[in-house]
């Protein structure tokens, strides 16, 4: 399955190169999407003229000449390495003066033995406690992500960085068990950028103290690297339909974590998916499209989950490592910010024989999903393929009606009762005479199955098309009742939308708009009332 929300370990890494080079270098989590000011170094890594580094020492006074290595006493180890180049690995840490067991600086630098060039730069940095400050009250960190990437933002602004590079904050999504699971606070990352485009391989990363919300330490993880840019690139819109082509939902008959031994069919996506600028798949991240199990069948109609799963998606263009210290630009399709996220799933499924949203244990989905991006809109929902009669936009936004309005011989009827009771309307029905009166305030609206003609306080007026009830629900012409109440009514044609507004100072949708509000239409109808 898609693996978006976990990403390896820090400590792992942390730990393997101190295996490796006798330190510690530092790596990093995850985030959001900012355009943030470039980042000014104390000095530039590449203001200063080429060097060959023979030996040791010299090492360590050009990794000084950087300002690269804590102004406070260290201990340095220096390693020199003969492949895939000759380079110098600086290593260093600074203890705390109070207690030796504790490291408050740690740090990683290679240099080009040939030209003194910096290669690569990590550094992890305390500034502050974790711990819950005594007398702790408090079990565990609540510190919401919203505030700590307020906190974090401000300290990234303020903060005086080795390396100046241009950063973006990551709009990564990420679930609250991998925020929170070391146990102390959430971390907030940002993404290294070239030409505005996002490069994740190097990034920042500030971690709060989940109890107090001061910064408590943050990690710099830099690489020296050849941004390819080729000459010609595929259009956003031409990856997002090699990609949208390309994916098909995969039926699993998934384990219950809850039930073991008990099974439930779910639609779920496999593989991650890449293509390079000329839209062609990366070698390792090519469509994957398993057969569906024997002896089983879905009712819900894999097409519909196929846009539903890739509503969860935005389409990004960045930069992807290929070889070593080398990365091209390709697209990705990334999990949107807002989608839930359970521990190490990739997210949301969709029941295979009811068209519901699962979480990993079977259960519905308890919180609301993100609204689709718009690179889906001409896929999933051109105006030739939508499936929905209609739909009704409230003040802008697609309303959310239990029942669809209908097309009763080219003319759109909405359910009354829905309708009128979000004007605050009161309805009482007179079963004899088959008769709605809607109330509110001065205004009564009356109108009678199969008649045309509706009461407005007791003025007749003339309705496009008769009020019918379709299994129990009364469904009438929209414009005469909802006038009537104060609201404009408009109809979009190629959306298939309804466009109802009390607020006359709304602004008039343009077509973007219009267009994304025919994708959420189509999409809930796919959701919702497929059957």
């Amino acid at each position: 399955m898609m693996n978006h929300t976990q990403k390896a370990d820090p400590m792992k890494k942390r730990d393997l190169l101190m295996k490796l080079l006798l330190i510690v270098a530092i790596t990093l989590g995850s985030s959001t999407f900012t355009i943030l000011p470039k980042v000014e170094a104390a000095n530039s890594v590449t203001t200063l003229s080429a060097v060959k580094i023979t030996d040791k020492t010299q090492a360590i006074e050009r990794a000084k000449q950087l300002k690269l290595l804590p102004e406070e006493e260290a201990k340095i180890e220096v390693i020199k390495y003969t492949k895939p180049i000759e380079s110098w690995q600086i290593g260093y840490t600074v203890e705390d003066p109070t207690n030796k067991l504790v490291i408050n600086e740690r740090g990683f630098i290679s240099l080009s033995a040939a030209t003194g060039e910096l290669l690569h730069f990590s550094e992890e940095v305390v500034v502050g406690d974790e711990a819950c400050p005594e007398p702790c009250t408090i079990d565990s960190p609540k510190l919401p992500l919203s505030k700590a990437t307020v906190a974090a933002t401000k300290f990234f602004k303020s903060h005086q960085w080795k390396i100046d590079a241009d950063w973006k904050l990551s709009d990564d999504p990420i679930s609250e068990y991998e925020l929170y699971r070391h146990g102390t606070g959430p971390f907030v990352k940002f993404d290294r950028t070239h030409n505005g485009i996002i490069y994740p391989s190097n990034n920042i990363t500030i971690s709060l103290n989940g109890w107090t919300g001061k910064v408590a330490k943050y990690y710099t993880h830099w690489s020296k690297v050849d941004f390819v840019n080729p000459k010609t690139k595929i259009s956003a819109s031409e990856a997002g339909r090699i990609l949208f082509n390309a994916i098909k939902p995969t039926l699993v008959n998934h384990e219950s974590l809850k039930e073991p031994g008990k099974f439930k069919l779910i639609y779920t996506t496999q593989g991650s998916y890449k293509l390079n600028a000329n839209g062609k798949f990366f070698k390792g991240h090519e469509p994957i499209n398993p057969p569906p199990p024997a002896k089983v069948k879905a009712k819900y109609p894999a097409e519909y989950a196929k846009h539903r799963l890739l509503a969860l998606y935005d389409l990004e263009l960045y930069y992807l490592d290929t070889t070593p210290n080398k990365a091209e630009l390709a697209y990705r399709l990334q999990l949107k910010a807002g989608v839930p996220l359970y521990y190490q799933e990739p997210h949301p499924y969709i029941d295979a024989q009811t068209g519901e949203w699962l979480n990993f244990l079977h259960e519905p989905l308890p919180v609301k999903l993100p609204p689709a991006s718009d690179w889906l809109i001409d896929l999933a929902a051109a105006p030739k393929d939508i499936d929905y009669k209609a739909a009704v936009v409230w003040n802008n936004e697609l309303a959310e009606l239990k029942n669809t309005p209908i097309n009763s011989k080219g003319v759109i009827l909405v359910p009354f009762r829905e309708i009128v009771g979000k004007f605050g309307a009161k309805v009482t029905w007179e079963p004899a005479k088959k008769k709605l009166t809607a109330t509110k305030g001065d205004v009564k609206v009356a109108i009678t199955i199969g008649s045309k003609t509706a009461y407005i306080n007791g003025k007749a007026h003339t309705l496009s098309a008769p009020p019918q009830t379709t299994s129990g629900v009364t469904y009438a012409p929209a414009k005469v009742i909802a006038e009537a109440f104060g609201a404009t009514v408009n109809w979009n044609a190629e959306s298939k939308l309804v466009l109802i507004k009390t607020d006359p100072k709304l602004p008039a949708l343009t077509k973007q708009q219009l267009a994304q509000l025919r994708l959420q239409a189509q999409l809930r109808f796919e959701e919702k009332h497929w059957k």
